[in-house]
């Protein structure tokens, strides 16, 4: 059973993502605040508001959230998935390897995601029948 500061917390999230569709960043801000605020275990405020930090330049600030996301919740992908980009897009491609292949493993599961990374390290057009 929630809590009505978690009910108030997926409340407040809802909004935010409401806002940032319609295209209001300072609103959804706001919201995503608040949220946290309310249940600071809650990943998918961290995720949201570190892609709106991200998107602002505020980069320090948004891998802090991301960072969050990911130990709140890490068998979730969409906040590696974030990370993957926020490290992409401050030149730390090594860090963004890691977290697109974690994205992708817990995306597919870790069989499927070994799968088709082994089918990768064949050059184009190479088969196994030699």
């Amino acid at each position: 059973m929630m809590t009505m500061r978690e009910e108030q917390a997926l409340a407040a999230l809802r909004r935010a993502t409401e806002f940032l569709v319609e295209g209001a960043p300072a609103a959804a801000a706001v919201d995503l605040d608040r949220a946290i605020r309310l249940d600071p275990r809650l990943a998918e405020a961290y995720q949201k508001r570190g892609e709106l930090l991200a998107a602002e330049g505020r980069l320090t600030e948004a891998i802090a959230d991301l960072n969050r996301a990911v130990r709140l919740k890490p068998r979730s992908p969409g906040a590696y998935a974030s990370r993957s980009r926020l490290h992409v897009a401050i030149g730390n491609h090594e860090a963004a390897e890691r977290d697109r292949n974690e994205a992708e493993r817990r995306r597919l599961g870790p069989q499927r995601s070994f799968e088709l990374r082994r089918c990768d390290a064949f050059p184009e057009g190479a088969t196994l029948a030699g």
